[in-house]
């Protein structure tokens, strides 16, 4: 049986840059579900994750009612970012490998640092700038099967 909510997921991916690639389920099929269709959710979920605490998210809560289009911008970005993720921890990386670095770099950019995730050849990496670079110098996640499609493990 699938969750109800945002907040029911089951986290596999034993960190929660994975479980945030997890929130559409199952990923391969036309009529997925997505468990983060609007801002609201994605508040919800870092609530559930421990990201947010309740009165952080109540803030940004506030913010999104007194500005839509811009809690509708970051709520785009953040589907960006996961797919982004996926395709970045994926075993096997597919064609997307460099406008997912971008997106992820965007990111990193914006969260004012100066950290920058680059492919590293061999998953070794002489020297880890970022916690998502440690993650893809140390391994990359593989995609398995569970109950209702395929989620990213670590």
């Amino acid at each position: 049986m699938l969750p109800a909510s945002v907040r029911d997921l089951e986290r596999i991916g034993g960190a929660v840059c994975l479980d945030f690639v997890n929130t559409v389920d199952p990923r391969y099929v036309s009529d997925r579900i997505e468990y983060l269709p609007d801002y609201d959710a994605l508040l919800e979920w870092s609530i559930a994750t421990g990201l947010l605490d309740r009165s952080g998210a109540d803030r940004l809560g506030d913010i999104a009612r007194h500005r839509p289009q811009l809690a509708r911008a970051v709520h785009r970005r953040a589907l960006a970012l996961r797919e982004a993720l996926f395709e970045l921890l994926r075993r096997e990386p597919g064609p997307d490998l460099a406008a997912s670095l971008e997106t992820l770099n965007a990111e990193l950019a914006r969260s004012r640092t100066q950290q920058v995730v680059e492919r590293v050849l061999g998953g070794h990496c002489p020297r880890p700038r970022a916690l998502a670079d440690r993650i893809v110098g140390r391994r990359l996640a593989h995609v398995t099967p569970s109950r209702s499609g395929s989620g990213v493990r670590g």
